[in-house]
This record gives C-alpha cells, structure tokens and sequence, in this order.
C-alpha cells in the first residue's frame, strides 16, 4: 500500500504542476466565464440564464447550455481569493484530487479493487496525459472525469449497501456528474438503461426501489440546467468549434467593431443614465420627436422592455445581429428590460427547488446525531 501511496502523490503532484503551468490563454478563456458566473451571483441571478458582453462583446445564455457546475464553484471561490486566476486553476485541480483521493480510498478499503482501480487509473492517465500535453481541455471534462469516478464508486455502494444513505450519495453524485459538463448527460442516460437492466436481472426488489429514487432525484435536482437545455436547444445556434451559444436572432457573426450601448438610429435624443447588469438594464431617454434607439443586446425569449412602466414592442427582427430595437414618440421615458423565464425555465426551477428540499429533508433525517443536536437545543431554547 505504501507504493499505491507514493505513486497517488506523485501523480497528484504532477496534476498540480501541470495546472499551474497550464497556458494562459486557456486560463483566461475559463477565467471570462467564472468571471461572467461572479456577476450572475452578485446581481442574485440563480440559476444564472443570461450574461451581457460575452461574445462579440454581446450578451448570450451561455449557463443554459454549458454545464454550469464548474463555475458556480468558481463564482463562490472569487468571494474567497478575489483572484480569477487563482480560482481557475483551482478549478482545473479539483477534479484530480477528487479522483485521488477516491482511488486511494478505493485501494486501501474497498472490494472490486480492479474494477474500481482500472477506471481511475485510466482516468488519471487521461486527465494527466492532457494536462501535460497542454492540449486545450476545458473545464468541463476535467470535472465529468472526476465526477464520472464519483458515480461509480456510489453505485457500487448501493448494490452492496442498499439503505437510503447509500441512495442520497449516489443522488448527490449523480447531479454533481450531470452538471459537469453536457456530455455527461447522454452518457449517464445510457449508464441509466445499462443498470437498469442489470437491476432488473438481480431482482432485488430494494435495491430497484432505491435505484428508481435515486434517478428521479437526481433529474428533479438537476432539472433547472437539464430540461432548458434540452427543451430549448433551438433558442441558440450552437457552434462547437467557436462554442457560441448566441441566440438563434443574431443571424450574422459581428465582426471586430465594438457596438454602443445605445444607438439612436432616427431621430435625436439625449440618452442618460444607462445602467447594465447580467439579465436587466435601465435607462432614460428625452426626445423631441419620432426616435428609433437600438441596443447592443441580442434578443432571446423572454427579454420583457418596459416604458414608463408599460410594455413595449421590441423589433429585433428588423436587424441581422437580432438586437432589441425600440421605437418611441415624443416625450422623457424611463426603459427598463428584464430577462424573464419562460414557462419551461420556470418550471424547471420549481422542479429543482423542491426536490432539493425533499432530498435534504432525506438527508437530514440519515443523520441521527445532527437531529438529536437541534432536538437539544431546541429544547433548551424553550426551557
């Protein structure tokens, strides 16, 4: 055991070197979207659906499409170093020292040491051969990888413990590998029908019981990614090379010229006060006459504009880079725009609300000494 020791810190090593060495601009390409995440979680945007001034210097959904799991760690991490940099190496290291630590558990502790033992390696020398190699590996796939190993470790333990802990460790897992990266979909619906089977073989009523539960928790809990991201996938014109998520109202790519907040496209007007957060803006407007402004902001459903408090029509259709065109009368206007969920985004988020309270409320009730803790004190409080 000693060597199984020695050769997990050398790798482990090695993992950390090669973060710290990773090119930079990798780190800065991960850092921009940690650092769009910090917004979303500083203007109380959660789930975080829209970011401004992203691609193009244009606003796009990008967290409804990528994986977000990465980078809401990566947001709470900023509020600690207040260093993107930092955190994004973080990130990138994180996976590894989940795999590590879970192939030395796995090798010291458990049974099937050569199942469990031949996929870490394999990952680990994958992730490692990446790593080294200083090919281009984003966030994502670092994190499906050490996640991936998470979910068979908890697996195995359900079939061997089939109690409602093991069940809740394999949720957790499961939603943690489901908002890796958007890969990890596909593959842990095909893991989904492969154990289903296998379960199905066994006929061990309980363990199909705990499995079943286990699923449904985990798509409820991951359910405000996966179901807009599946739902809604023809909102976005999807392009993996570039990995553009612009909304399917820009039908040309904006060259290299930085557009205006505003522009007034007829007419004069004095233009005052524009603010811009992650999914809302807000400015005034004073003119004379019949005026057209134009925003430097993408349409995408459900952007809702009012003045003055009242709706108004947004002609977006009008331009090929789909940006939110308004059309005033004389008068002074406050604007404000919002991004609002649409009924599946909606939804989505009551789904993942209450069965995340469902499974903490499971959770709590598998740790005995921590409720007999708040017994006691609750106790006291009413003595």
């Amino acid at each position: 055991m000693r060597f199984i020791t020695a050769g997990l810190i050398i790798l482990f090593c090695g993992l950390a070197l090669s973060v710290f060495v990773w090119p930079q601009d990798t780190i800065r390409f991960e850092s921009t979207r940690v650092q769009k995440m910090v917004l979303c979680l500083e203007d109380k945007q959660i789930p975080c659906r829209w970011v401004g001034n992203y691609n193009h210097e244009l606003g796009m959904p990008i967290f409804n499409y990528i994986a977000p799991l990465p980078y809401y760690v990566g947001g709470l991490l900023y509020f600690v170093t207040r260093d993107l940099e930092l955190v994004t190496k973080i990130l990138y290291l994180l996976p590894g020292v989940v795999i590590l630590l879970l192939v030395g558990y796995v090798l010291n502790f458990r049974q099937n040491k050569v199942l469990f033992g031949s996929v870490a390696m394999v990952i680990i020398v994958g992730l490692y051969w990446y790593l080294v190699g200083g090919v281009k590996l984003n966030l994502g796939i670092c994190w499906f990888l050490g996640c991936l190993l998470l979910v068979v470790f908890s697996l195995s333990r359900l079939s061997k413990t089939p109690t409602i802990r093991s069940m809740l460790i394999l949720t957790t897992s499961g939603v943690l590998f489901l908002l890796s990266d958007i890969s990890a979909v596909y593959i842990y619906a095909i893991g989904v029908i492969l154990v289903s089977i296998y379960v199905g073989l066994k006929r061990r009523n309980k363990l199909t019981l705990l499995f079943a539960t286990s699923f449904f928790l985990t798509v409820g809990v991951a359910a405000f990614y996966i179901f807009p991201m599946v739902i809604e996938s023809d909102l976005v014109r999807q392009n993996a090379i570039n990995e553009e998520y612009l909304p399917v109202s820009v039908r040309s790519v904006p060259g290299d010229e930085i557009l205006p907040e505003v522009s007034v496209l007829v007419g004069s007007a004095d233009i005052f006060g524009y603010e811009e957060r992650t999914n809302r803006f807000r400015f005034g407007i004073e003119n004379n006459d019949h005026t057209i402004v134009r925003l430097a902001i993408p349409y995408y459903p459900n952007w809702t504009i009012k003045a003055n408090g009242e709706r108004v029509n947004n002609y977006y259709e009008n331009n090929s880079l789909g940006l939110i065109t308004l059309i005033f009368g004389e008068g002074r206007f406050v604007v404000e725009g919002k991004l609002e969920d649409t009924p599946v985004r909606e939804i989505s988020n009551i789904v993942s609300g209450v069965t995340m309270v469902l499974v903490l409320f499971l959770l709590f009730s598998e740790m005995g000494h921590i409720r007999n803790g708040v017994a006691y004190y609750l106790k006291a409080l009413h003595s």
